[in-house]
């Protein structure tokens, strides 16, 4: 008995090993040379940077206001959004 159960636990572990070992290799990247040149596209060139919000919270959090160009006279104006329903109110800051 003692024997048998040695032997299935030794058959498990050889069958995970086989299992998890395509798992633990080294992606294409890291062998032709991309992926130096790929970091570096992030974090220097900030190839997934994101606009930056400017707009100013109100002081109850219940909206923001942002400067936007006016289309008509391509002055920037500043433009007030409810934070609830994330659509443009003519509601000043309180």
């Amino acid at each position: 008995m003692r024997e048998t159960i040695l032997f299935c636990f030794a058959l498990f572990a050889c069958s995970f090993e086989l299992i998890a070992a395509p798992c633990q290799e080294k992606p294409q990247s890291w062998t032709d040379g991309t992926a130096k040149q790929r970091l570096k596209d992030i974090f220097e060139k900030g190839e997934f940077g994101v606009p930056r919000f400017t707009g100013r919270w109100w002081t109850d959090s219940s909206g923001f206001s942002i400067q936007q160009r006016n289309p008509k006279t391509n002055k920037l104006v500043s433009v007030h959004f409810d934070a609830r329903t994330g659509k443009r109110t003519d509601a000043p800051p309180p």
